[in-house]
């Protein structure tokens, strides 16, 4: 998952046949304020995947759907046991795709009126190219962060999938339910340290899932549009992941 320069190669199996959620865990998912917030900085991928956003890591535990977790993180992530779990999530926790982000956010910065005239002129072109147009929407998502998030570059990207990453690892049985929590609310009160709301904080995340996937903002095919759509929609939902205050206190739940 660790990739350099502007494209990367999206590997992640987003959707698998797995069993469902029962009422009992999903009832015990809503009771918990931590639990619910967590949740919600991954809603969007278990909305896309069809999964319970009231569940820790979208499903109940068993032994079926740890199988089939197993083969997502293995195929999305190359982790396969415990170690490539923690390696994976502390890499998240410290570094990800900002990094490398951030790097080039100065690049540009320090470039911006040379890359600025170069779109200008593209801008004017009768005969751009595809090319043209994914260097285009790059320096324009530069400018939009530069603009926006210049002390957090794309930190929102990393963060949300710490959580997810963390509960997947769970589901799967490689990490502890008390463990993945307690990743989860590190990276939470992360989130929180640098976004001020969940708009800010998914907005960043979906800036970040531009730059990983460099799918363009106007596809309306694309994963990015999508994920647009869905958190939309599910701010106008009657279950409204996101209606859970962005200052909810964060601690360690009861055990299962």
């Amino acid at each position: 998952m660790r990739k350099t320069r502007f494209f990367f190669i999206a590997l992640c199996i987003m959707v698998i046949s797995l069993s469902g959620c029962s009422p009992s865990s999903t009832k015990e998912a809503k009771s918990d304020s931590t639990i619910q917030f967590i949740n919600a900085t991954y809603a969007l991928i278990t909305t896309d995947n069809g999964r319970n956003r009231n569940q820790f890591g979208g499903m109940k535990p068993s032994q079926a759907n740890a199988e089939g977790m197993k083969e997502v993180l293995k195929e999305g992530w190359n982790i396969t046991d415990t170690e490539s779990a923690e390696s994976t999530i502390q890499w998240l926790l410290t570094e990800g795709h900002n990094a490398e982000f951030m790097e080039y956010m100065d690049e540009y910065v320090a470039n911006k009126d040379k890359f600025n005239d170069i779109v200008a002129e593209l801008n004017t072109s009768t005969n751009i190219t595809p090319e043209d147009t994914n260097f285009i929407e790059h320096v324009e998502l530069f400018e939009k962060v530069h603009n926006t998030f210049p002390n957090n570059g794309i930190a929102a990207w990393d963060l949300c999938r710490v959580t997810q990453v963390a509960s997947w690892s769970y589901i799967a049985g490689y990490i502890e339910y008390e463990h993945a929590v307690e990743l989860s609310i590190e990276a939470a009160k992360k989130m929180r340290d640098g976004f001020g709301s969940w708009d800010n904080l998914i907005e960043n995340y979906l800036l970040g899932y531009q730059y990983w996937s460099k799918e363009s903002p106007s596809d309306p095919d694309s994963t990015l549009v999508k994920r647009q759509k869905i958190y939309a929609n599910l701010l106008k939902s009657s279950n409204n992941p996101y209606s859970i205050d962005w200052n909810t206190p964060l601690s360690m739940p009861n055990s299962k």
